[in-house]
């Protein structure tokens, strides 16, 4: 997966053993979209939050205006994510290097941004897996397998190949 943290359980143990210790357990889930929308449960799901957040608005990012969301997703994460995870805060020429190489990536349906009463509240942000296209193409992007890449990750934004 991109960007997702994950250490096999040996690694405490060295790092134990170089007098580093965990601070805090971070995870990251796997979902099959359609498997989260099955039966409705999202959509109540999400009529229980709105319910208790008054003023709440859910809405896709707006693509044509990504640098203005770029711009609030840094003031989310600067005001909620770095205080709360307890990590150093990111410099503004690293968010958005990290923006500018992820924005291929994006699936535009896949980036929600919630908003209370108009100020911005949170983000959520999934890419889809392209290892499964890569998997197509056996990890060849020549011109053919740039053409496939292409194809099955226009597919696979909306599907779980």
């Amino acid at each position: 997966m991109v960007m997702m943290p994950y250490t096999p359980k040996y690694y405490l143990e060295y790092m134990e053993q170089c007098g580093m210790e965990k601070a805090r357990d971070l995870f990251a889930y796997i979902s099959v979209i359609r498997d989260v929308s099955a039966g409705g449960r999202l959509e109540r799901l999400a009529s229980g939050v709105k319910a208790k957040v008054p003023g709440l608005t859910v809405r896709p990012a707006d693509m044509k205006n990504f640098h203005r969301e770029l711009e609030v997703v840094k003031e989310i994460y600067k005001l909620r994510l770095e205080p709360q995870l307890g990590i150093r805060p990111h410099a503004e020429e690293e968010i958005e290097s990290m923006a500018k190489r992820l924005k291929p990536l994006i699936a535009p349906e896949l980036l929600i941004m919630a908003e209370v009463n108009g100020d911005p509240a949170a983000f959520f942000m999934a890419v889809p897996d392209y290892n499964q296209v890569l998997r197509r193409v056996n990890g060849r992007l020549g011109p053919v397998g740039l053409l496939k890449f292409l194809w099955y990750s226009g597919r696979s934004a909306t599907s779980a190949s």
